[in-house]
């Protein structure tokens, strides 16, 4: 048994959990920025970030699916190029779908229990017209593909653009975490009350896009070397997973009822 392969095991016998590792730096702003979200409509949010004279955008719409919710969205940045987001996620499993419309990234899930605690275990990737199961069992037998997957999304055209994205939606869920963290005061009570599910199914939406936007950032930052470490970071990457469920949670039951 490979050195990479026996380590897996070890972990997952033991119930560690590994956290992917950022190998790529995202970009640095220059200047103070500053995040405005916005709810547009009970079913669609508008999130944008400013600094000086760049203004880069997010917009989500949510909409009912059978059994869970269809989430979709568009960054468009100041530098240029839009990415498009589709993600649907019920009780059961979920999917990602990261596109410049010229080049497409995709991550599955599928809602597994571990020791008590419900997460979305990652099932697969793809890019392009190559798709991979990732699975401890067959990491030995898929690692060719992996690493083809990682050497072109490395030299995709669309790389920039999930950084920058990626970047955004970070600092987008920073802020919801500060402002939940904040008492409730009258206003922000009057608000959530308003929006329907659309506050709820924003956390799930910019959750999903987050998880995909990091493992594309993974395995970009792997490349050709994929090594021991991309692999257990790739397939420890529960607890991210773990997170998926609490902020999608609230919006399933919500669109469902």
């Amino acid at each position: 048994m490979s050195t990479a392969r026996t380590f897996i095991h070890r972990s997952m016998a033991t119930g560690l959990i590994v956290v992917a590792p950022s190998f790529t730096s995202l970009p640095k702003l220059s200047r103070i920025q500053s995040i405005v979200i916005s709810q547009m409509g009970p079913s669609s949010v508008h999130v944008e970030r400013t600094w000086g004279e760049f203004r880069d955008t997010v917009d989500f719409i949510f909409g009912h699916v059978q059994g869970g919710v269809h989430i979709e969205g568009t960054y468009r940045s100041s530098k240029g190029g839009e990415l498009h987001y589709r993600a649907e996620v019920t009780r059961d499993e979920g999917h990602v779908e990261i596109s410049d419309l010229q080049e497409t990234f995709t991550v599955k899930l599928a809602k597994q229990d571990f020791r008590g605690h419900a997460y979305y275990k990652l099932v697969s990737i793809g890019f392009g017209d190559k798709e991979v199961v990732v699975d401890e069992q067959q990491l030995e037998r898929n690692l060719p593909q992996l690493v083809e997957i990682a050497r072109g999304l490395a030299q995709s055209r669309m790389l920039p653009l999930i950084l920058d994205s990626h970047s955004l939606i970070q600092g987008a869920r920073e802020k919801i975490a500060r402002r939940s963290a904040k008492t409730a005061s009258l206003t922000l009570v009057q608000e959530v009350l308003a929006v329907g599910c659309g506050w709820d199914c924003f956390g799930c939406g910019i959750a999903l896009v987050s998880y995909g936007l990091s493992i594309a950032t993974l395995i970009s930052s792997c490349g050709a070397t994929f090594g021991t470490t991309c692999i257990v970071a790739l397939v420890g990457s529960r607890l991210a997973a773990i997170d998926l469920v609490m902020d999608c949670a609230d919006c399933i039951e919500c669109v469902l009822h």
